[in-house]
């Protein structure tokens, strides 16, 4: 039985839902889905077929970048066997008897096949778990099992379990990202499966109106789904989601030269600032994420043997003068990473909220950052950095390879036997590298087994790790204590959003050495090689840069352009806003917004609020429901043969409502004789067209008829 339950001739559809419930020719409770012989069926029609091979095809492209290359292929497989299969009955249909009103009947596929498809699937899935995580193993069942699903649909429940878990894959969707576009994107397919559903129920209903009517219950929704996000108490959740197994992005935990020139050929967001008062000058912003104090003769590295040291865990020590307290405070949205490094300038102050300070002044999150992270720092740029150190811990920092890079330590001993004062030194060392031929590319040539010695006395070309690799490697051998930071410097300023935001492409290498007295201070090399890279122009530097490495021909051309870079900081704008109100609208902040708002005793008000709403849709509802009459819009043919009616009332020929049209051919041959012989073959046709079953070709055909007949008739009278 095809799911069309309105009882009425399918050619004959009317314009909208109204009509068909004044004419009492749609029955929204009533279904059957029983044949003569007891056996529950059940087929969608070829239109509506069509409409969920296309929603099942959007719903699994939201995933194209989660599922493996195989599953993916296996899902275009079985979407193609659909395909066939909705043509085979299209097929089917064009050769039946003309005038049945009938359609192909889609074939089940053979269990053989289904068998194929899910051993097949299982398979993939059970290759791939180990390496995919539980959470993308489990989003690689569900949606092969939603592509699959559609092989049986042979009951009404096979079709409602196929939307439901249509509606789980756009929610799991938004677990991978939630940026506004992203949102809207699961918004329109949330309301193309309801659609869909809507037309099941009543496939009398055109397309149009179905997307329609269901936009309009989505609408009405708003208000309350408005109120229960600012107002319902977030609770924390009852299970923890499994961690994906995700490619990290952004800055590693080591760095060998060329890592970071790499990754300035990506414009990934990695995060956005926005200040509250005194902002700093671009020079001075520093963005850490971590230091790298161990260094094997090729890379430098966070940890020994993927072991953290234990020392990180301990408080960090710091003073701040009470001369000069000058303090930023900021707010910073972290983009999803995959790894527990935040951002902030120095020296910042722990921002709780799931975060802690290390003994070397960086922030780390305690779980991943697998979406979108807003923190609130407070950054201290002159306090004095562990003023204090052990011999000990100078040694640490100090301790370098003893067959690693030769020249750069005769070099460093040297300096060190010439200069006593190691601020001197330092300053010897960053005047060789702005006055000698050092250069500073995207590009640099290749190092034998990462030299540093190669770099600093044969290529001198190279980026800033670079730089930073060769200067705390040469500190280390003049016996200054030292140690690699990586993060990300300066920040594209976007005035609509009044906010700064850090790409990939500003991520930077710098060094910190430990002075007597001084603490830790930061010292980048690459500033005394090009001061661009650490001026506003720097960003304009990098994409000259990676335009000449891609062509002018290229993407990276073309889009920077300055009218395109202006629609690109608008959306970012608005990305933004969406980050901070809605993604970042956590515990913490309803909690702070609620005791603004409504003072002691929220939780009660935010319930009476809450209620309130509710309530007041549905009333709004029910008014709707009393007041607001369905308009209905006849026919075409319809609507001509009532204009004739009225032009014989006009004439004196009107007929009482009790009777039927036919009764005003006698009349009319009273006065006009031809009128009346074309009036009853109108009156023929009108009976034809209201009570006759006919296929779409000879409806057409006698709706035309009857609206020449209808029009020289209405010549005939005058």
């Amino acid at each position: 039985m095809l799911d069309s339950i309105v009882k009425t001739n399918p050619n004959k559809r009317p314009k909208n839902l109204a009509q068909l419930v004044n004419e009492k020719r749609v029955n929204f409770s009533v279904f059957d889905f029983k044949n003569r012989s007891g056996a529950e069926h059940y087929q969608l029609s070829l239109l509506n077929c069509w409409l969920l091979l296309l929603v099942q095809t959007l719903t699994l492209a939201l995933f194209v970048t989660e599922l493996t290359t195989w599953m993916l292929a296996l899902i275009a497989l079985s979407l193609l066997w659909q395909v066939a299969r909705i043509s085979a009955a299209k097929h089917q249909a064009s050769r039946l008897v003309r005038g049945q009103g009938r359609q192909g009947k889609i074939q089940a596929t053979p269990r053989l096949i289904v068998a194929l498809f899910a051993l097949t699937g299982a398979g993939i899935i059970i290759l791939n778990g180990q390496s995919l995580g539980l959470l993308s193993s489990m989003v690689h069942l569900i949606c092969f099992a939603y592509a699959i699903k559609a092989f049986e649909i042979r009951k009404r429940a096979d079709f409602f379990q196929l939307i439901l878990i249509g509606l789980f894959l756009h929610a799991c969707a938004l677990i991978f990202t939630q940026n506004i576009w992203f949102a809207a994107l699961v918004v329109m397919l949330v309301t193309l499966n309801f659609a869909l559903l809507y037309r099941v129920f009543a496939s009398a209903i055109g397309i149009p109106i179905a997307y329609r009517e269901t936009g309009k219950l989505l609408l009405l929704s708003i208000p309350l789904a408005v109120a229960l996000f600012v107002f319902f108490p977030r609770l924390s959740p009852f299970w923890q989601v499994p961690l994906a197994n995700t490619a990290k992005t952004g800055l590693g935990s080591d760095v060998r030269p060329g890592d970071i020139a790499k990754l300035a050929l990506s414009d990934e967001l990695a995060f956005r600032v926005q200040f509250e008062g005194a902002i700093p000058a671009k020079t001075q912003m520093y963005w850490r994420a971590m230091t790298m104090p161990f260094y094997n003769g090729q890379r430098w590295s966070r940890s020994q043997n993927n072991k953290p040291p234990l020392y990180l865990a301990s408080e960090p020590e710091y003073q701040i003068s009470s001369d000069d307290r000058r303090a930023y405070t900021y707010q910073v949205m972290a983009e999803q990473s995959n790894q527990h490094w935040l951002f902030a300038l120095d020296t910042a102050l722990a921002p709780g909220n799931d975060a802690r300070q290390l003994n070397d002044f960086s922030l780390i999150n305690n779980q991943p950052l697998t979406k979108t992270k807003s923190y609130q720092v407070t950054s201290f740029p002159n306090a004095i950095r562990e003023p204090e150190m052990s011999e000990a811990f100078q040694r640490f920092y100090k301790r370098i390879p003893d067959d690693a890079n030769p020249q750069l330590q005769a070099l460093g001993r040297e300096l060190a036997a010439q200069y006593q004062n190691p601020q001197a030194l330092i300053n010897h060392v960053l005047a060789q590298f702005r006055e000698q031929a050092y250069f500073y590319t995207l590009s640099p040539p290749l190092l034998s087994n990462n030299s540093l010695d190669q770099f600093y006395f044969d290529t001198r070309s190279g980026f800033c790790e670079h730089y930073a690799s060769s200067f705390a490697f040469l500190m280390r051998s003049a016996g200054i204590p030292a140690r690699l930071v990586t993060g990300y410097l300066g920040g594209e300023r976007n005035e609509q959003g009044n906010y700064y935001a850090i790409y990939q492409y500003d991520a930077h290498a710098w060094t910190e050495v430990w002075l007597e007295g001084r603490g830790w201070v930061a010292v980048d090399p690459t500033s005394a090689v090009s001061p661009d890279r650490v001026s506003d122009n720097m960003a304009d530097a990098l994409r000259e840069q990676r335009i000449n490495l891609a062509g002018a021909f290229s993407w990276q051309a073309f889009s920077s352009a300055a009218w395109l870079a202006n629609i690109r900081m608008q959306i970012e704008a608005i990305d933004y806003q969406w980050n901070r109100l809605v993604l970042s609208y956590s515990v913490d902040k309803q909690s702070r917004f609620l005791r603004e708002l409504l003072g002691s005793g929220s939780f009660w008000k935010s319930t009476a609020i809450v209620m309130s709403v509710f309530l007041l849709m549905f009333l709004l509802l029910w008014l709707r429901g009393i007041y607001q009459q369905p308009s209905v819009k006849l026919p075409r043919w319809q609507r001509q043969f009532n204009k004739l009616l009225v032009k014989l009332a006009e004439q004196g020929v009107e007929r009482a409502p009790h009777q039927v049209p036919n009764s005003l051919v006698p009349l009319i041959a009273a006065h006009h004789n031809e009128a009346s012989i074309l009036f009853a073959k109108l009156c023929k046709l009108h009976d034809l067209l209201s009570y006759q079953t006919l296929s779409h070709n000879e409806f057409k055909t006698q709706e035309k008829l009857f609206i020449r007949t209808c029009r020289e008739c209405n010549k005939k009278l005058g």
